[in-house]
């Protein structure tokens, strides 16, 4: 360490780390933009010993670690000052984007048990001056995505997290801070648990920010050579330019986060569940709606909740979730490998939805195996406690088992509950203060596995709809349901913040979904059959889908003539022009998010941007819109001439980039309207 500074600098970062009295950040900034953090002990542990931090360690060695697409893996090791605990911090950095990872691990050096009740992935120094932090939050299902904007004062600390025991029940694990000459970080916090991040005051008006796991309720005891490793944080730097920092973070999650797919991957999907949910699908029922499946052009037929269980034909899929191992045979009489042969006799992928972690009050596998559930003083939680290395070797025996039984292609893996704290029991090989640690621990080990021994199935990821959206699942599935309910404006919020950190295609929400009582939620009341409804708001309503993963919940089989029409003509288009373009494309969000209840912007439209200079651009005019509205398209080339194609009505004409980039008038779409463009440079 040459004159007692580590510089691990790359690409457009740089990235400096002092060695004076310890390890701890010296700057990290973008050449044309700036400082955004100086200073910062760039972790902190809180154990039985004290507290530890860069500011207390003594360092002792620099390793670099090179993947491909120029990534390097810096790990600095150091020792605490009382030579119990090693640190390893590790940092994550490349050429190709303006971000870093950062996390640590711990590990007892000593020979004496430790115990550690806070660990913080990141600790550094944001520069002195005034910051506002933009996130979402979500208070329950049907409800993700709603912005928070606070402005930090020097007079207190401001946190953000969740307590739910789901990260993105809570504020959601990923937000941009907004700083002095329109400096841009974006962090995320890949962790699917309870995290924290605190913005804390300094008397130098700076703001330390620092956190990972929460701290409330956690507390992990090593032995001597064990460890443990924080989550890790991503941070994102950018400079007046929103989608920097989402094209950043899409690129990388490409690249190295996300797992391997197929070429034709996110495969269109009819799944069964909002007008049948469990008390009407059949085997009947599935397979008439295989057969409109297959005449609409989807790809993969999914059968949801309501599949396992006792026999009773009104038996309830919430009580009954934990025995896999039983089918309703009233509903399915010749069990679900008739369904599976049979859709994939139609050319078809199969989808099974399974809520492996959940155990209801009426489930017999609690009953039989009492060692299972996770409990907390003494109460039941509702989940199978994966903390417990018996108890995650079953799930993934049963997972391993249901795929293979019932031929597979996709699994619809869900989890509605919220563990709060988490499992407290001691007979688990956990503590009683780190049951919902080691249960993330067990999952993320039980999906990794399924995907090693399956490497074709599709995972997907659902928790009460998008309560359980973080970089953690993300790396271990291959695409998020963002949300149960799905109608048009809830749709556009959702997909509008879930953009800003996860790729479209790594996006699943459906069509407006036809709900099997009008009645069960407000505004969820798309009715197919309802004379009122017109071709431009099917259009609307299909093409929202068509901005991430597609796909269909409705009865198939009894959709009028047009309707389904209507809807095979855009599955034909999402398949051969719209899914290899989002794929592959870097997204402009040209207006502000649309909310709920009418409010937030009532204009939405969404650019996928492709390296080769073409185009997409999705533009919906909700209810209470202006008649008109100038969208101002962005990464196009001046110089050029475009060619403008209506994929509604495929009418076209030649535009210079010049005059695009001045904005195209939307002044003829009605409320529940939309356009979809395609824009391509003119070859020569």
């Amino acid at each position: 360490m040459s004159r007692n500074i580590l510089d691990i600098s790359k690409g457009e970062i740089e990235l400096r780390l002092s060695g004076n009295d310890g390890v701890s950040l010296e700057r990290l900034s973008l050449p044309n933009v700036g400082d955004f953090a100086l200073g910062g002990p760039l972790f902190g542990v809180s154990t039985s010993e004290g507290w530890v931090d860069g500011k207390t360690v003594e360092f002792t060695k620099h390793e670099v670690f090179r993947r491909p697409r120029e990534v390097e893996e810096h790990v600095i090791s150091a020792k605490s000052n009382k030579g119990s605990l090693e640190v390893e911090i590790h940092i994550i950095i490349q050429s190709s984007t303006p971000l870093i990872e950062i996390w640590s691990t711990i590990r007892n050096v000593g020979d004496h048990l430790i115990t550690i009740n806070r660990i913080d992935s990141v600790s550094l120094d944001l520069v002195p001056g005034k910051y506002e932090v933009c996130s979402f939050r979500a208070s329950g299902s049907c409800t993700e995505f709603a912005p928070v904007a606070q402005f930090l004062s020097l007079e207190s600390i401001y946190t953000l997290g969740s307590l739910s025991g789901r990260s993105s029940n809570g504020d959601h694990p990923y937000f941009v801070i907004n700083g002095d000459l329109e400096k841009q970080i974006a962090v995320c916090v890949a962790w699917s648990g309870n995290w924290t991040i605190r913005f804390e005051p300094m008397s130098n008006g700076a703001y330390r920010l620092s956190g990972g796991l929460h701290d409330e309720g956690f507390s992990k005891t090593i032995a001597p050579g064990e460890s443990i490793s924080a989550p890790p944080i991503v941070l994102a730097l950018g400079q007046s330019d929103p989608s920097a920092l989402t094209a950043a973070l899409a690129k990388t999650g490409r690249e190295r986060w996300y797992p391997e797919v197929s070429e034709n991957f996110p495969l269109t999907e009819w799944n069964h569940w909002w007008p049948y949910i469990d008390q009407f699908i059949n085997e009947e029922v599935f397979i008439a709606n295989v057969d409109a499946a297959v005449d609409l052009g989807l790809e993969i037929c999914t059968l949801d909740a309501g599949w396992y269980g006792s026999t009773e034909l009104d038996s309830n899929w919430v009580q009954q979730r934990g025995d896999w191992d039983l089918v309703n045979t009233s509903r399915f009489p010749r069990g679900l490998r008739v369904l599976s042969d049979y859709t994939h006799s139609r050319g078809l992928k199969f989808g099974l939805w399974c809520e492996i972690e959940a155990l209801g009050e009426k489930a017999q596998i609690a009953k039989k195996r009492p060692d299972f559930p996770a409990l907390r003083d003494g109460k039941l939680l509702g989940y199978l406690c994966l903390g417990n290395p018996v108890a995650k070797e079953y799930a993934l025996a049963t997972l391993d088992r249901l795929i293979a039984e019932y031929a597979c292609d996709w699994v619809k893996i869900d989890f509605n509950i919220d563990p709060g704290l988490g499992c407290n029991r001691t007979d688990h090989g956990h503590g009683i203060g780190d049951g919902l640690f080691d249960h993330y621990m067990g999952l993320y080990e039980i999906l990794d596995e399924i995907r090693r021994r399956y490497p074709d199935v599709t995972l997907e990821n659902c928790s009460s709809g998008g309560l359980r959206i973080d970089l953690g699942m993300s790396r271990r599935t291959h695409i998020s349901y963002l949300s149960d309910p799905d109608w048009p404006e809830h749709s556009l919020q959702v997909s509008w913040a879930a953009f800003g950190w996860l790729s479209p295609e790594r996006c699943l929400h459906w069509v407006f979904s036809q709900w099997w009582h009008l009645d069960a939620l407000p505004h969820q009341k798309f009715d197919p059959t309802d004379p009122a409804l017109t071709n431009k708001q099917l259009d609307y309503f299909t093409r929202i889908s068509m901005l991430h993963g597609f796909g269909l919940s409705q009865r198939l089989p009894d959709l009028p003539k047009w309707v389904s029409e209507s809807f095979r003509s855009h599955i034909a288009l999402y398949k051969k022009i719209v899914r290899p373009h989002i794929k592959k494309s870097e997204v402009l969000l040209l207006t502000e998010q649309p909310l709920r209840e009418g409010e937030g912007d009532r204009w939405a439209a969404f650019q996928y941007v492709k390296s080769n200079d073409e185009h997409l651009l999705f533009t919906f005019r909700l209810d209470g819109a202006t008649q008109a509205r100038l969208i101002k398209p962005g990464r196009l080339d001046s110089k050029k001439i475009y060619l403008v194609t209506n994929l509604g009505d495929n009418t076209q004409y030649q535009q210079s980039g010049k005059e695009l980039l001045e904005g195209i008038l939307f002044d003829t779409l009605l409320e529940q309207d939309s356009s979809l463009l395609r824009i391509a440079p003119v070859r020569a």
